[in-house]
């Protein structure tokens, strides 16, 4: 199991908090996974409408470069 959790440091939807305590949760109950259980937080953020294009590549970026690394691939030129 691999999880990248992301959130917003001034969301008013979700308290920031929940989102340490449930990463922390996590990474207590599957002390002895190997693969990376990890929360993002994203600061100067929106959702999505008030995102510019070149926050929505980055964001984009690291989803999939989370999920490439999380499946194991490799790079091939």
């Amino acid at each position: 199991m691999a999880i990248l959790r992301g959130n917003l440091p001034d969301d008013d939807r979700v308290v920031p908090l929940h989102s340490f305590k449930y990463t922390a949760a996590l990474q207590y109950t599957a002390a002895k996974n190997s693969n990376p259980l990890l929360i993002r937080i994203d600061r100067k953020a929106g959702h999505g409408a008030g995102k510019s294009i070149e926050k929505r590549m980055h964001d984009a970026a690291a989803r999939y470069s989370f999920a490439a690394f999380a499946l194991g691939a490799q790079w091939k030129d």
